[in-house]
């Protein structure tokens, strides 16, 4: 057995006295590379916050991919592996599935950084207009708190 199976653990101590224990958190390997990868991220995100001078546009794109790395880990513990599809992991997010695994705040932050990565990976210049530093703090915020709940 490995970190990536499923665990049953079967115990008969007589013809009426049984120990039935599972354990169905899928891809623990999987999920912790990749929670691994986003505090990664999410150390990079500070560090730019910290910085004077930094650009919105690299900032927003990392906390998405923090976001993304997230959202991947925790659908993989729950058996609920997606796709290599953003279109797919937003449509599990927002999915009743999705609703239960994650707070409303990372959900929210998701579905805008969705709407937005595009205009910030190729530079469009009124990201840095829309979103304030404090925005971005929140954001951070939002994301160190979900990863907590591991």
């Amino acid at each position: 057995m490995d970190e990536n199976s499923a665990k049953v653990l079967l115990v008969r101590f007589n013809k009426d006295w049984w120990i039935l224990n599972f354990d169905f958190l899928y891809n623990q390997g999987d999920a912790k590379k990749k929670i691994g990868r986003a505090q990664e991220f999410l150390s990079a995100c500070k560090t730019m916050l910290r910085k004077k001078e930094y650009s919105p546009h690299v900032l927003i794109y990392l906390i998405w991919s923090t976001a993304e790395l997230i959202l991947d880990a925790k659908f993989l513990l729950h058996g609920q592996k997606t796709k290599n599809d953003h279109d797919e992991r937003k449509k599990k997010l927002i999915s009743p599935i999705g609703n239960s695994f994650f707070s409303p705040n990372f959900q929210s932050l998701l579905l805008t950084l969705y709407k937005i990565r595009n205009g910030a990976r190729y530079g469009n210049k009124d990201y840095s207009r829309k979103y304030s530093i404090k925005d971005f703090r929140a954001y951070v915020k939002t994301l160190g708190e979900e990863m907590r709940k591991w």
